[in-house]
């Protein structure tokens, strides 16, 4: 008896493997056999299509630009920039998918800003708890990322691979040395924004960090 077992058990591809291999063990390569299997495998893939897509969704963010968001564990997070991205982008800590807002809380490895050419400045919301490999990688315009987290986010250990040498990286007044004592960040030029006049701790808001423009 022939039977799907893999339905829409996995969005990444794995189920095509299971199908392929279960083929392999019970049809002896007879595509007779495999034929019959035909419309039961074309139901199971066009069952595990939607869950598939429905994973990743588009949005504007506050700086104009189309940002891809995941669902992850604890919110979404950023899985890619538009190829077309320019000049500075802002990415929020909420964002809205269908009647539910959902916080950003990460980067995803490799492909969060991977190969957006022309992106000059990125400003990161204090939601913002992990970073992942290389999301920074290909951006050979960039030379500036705004962090809003006082504590340095989770970071892998080539988080800055490929990327310019004098890109700074931004955070909270009182918070360079932490920056600057974390085994991964502190491969980076870390500067203080701090507000004109104090000492204190301060997070600056987006519109603030965008009118000093990007050096």
């Amino acid at each position: 008896m022939y039977f799907c077992f893999g339905l829409g058990i996995e969005k990444d591809g794995t189920s095509a493997a299971i199908f392929v291999n279960y083929i392999y063990m019970n049809t002896g390569y007879c595509w007779h056999r495999v034929c019959l299997l035909f419309p039961f495998l074309t139901l199971c893939f066009l069952s595990a299509t939607p869950s598939a897509r429905a994973q990743d969704f588009w949005a504007e963010s506050p700086s104009g630009h189309q940002l891809c968001y995941r669902f992850c564990t604890r919110g979404v997070e950023l899985y890619q920039c538009h190829n077309d991205s320019d000049g500075e982008v802002v990415v929020p800590g909420e964002v809205e998918y269908g009647d539910t807002v959902y916080r950003v809380v990460q980067l995803t490895s490799y492909y969060a800003v991977y190969r957006c050419p022309n992106i000059t400045s990125l400003v990161l919301p204090p939601t913002i708890e992990r970073v992942g490999r290389q999301a920074f990688s290909n951006c050979p315009l960039l030379r500036r990322i705004v962090m809003q987290t006082e504590a340095p986010p989770l970071a892998e250990d080539i988080v800055f691979m490929n990327m310019p040498r004098n890109v700074r990286i931004e955070v909270p007044c009182g918070a360079a040395d932490m920056y600057r004592d974390h085994p991964y960040w502190s491969a980076a030029t870390i500067d203080e924004h701090c507000e004109e006049g104090t000492g204190r701790y301060h997070v600056a808001p987006v519109e603030a960090l965008r009118r000093q423009g990007t050096p």
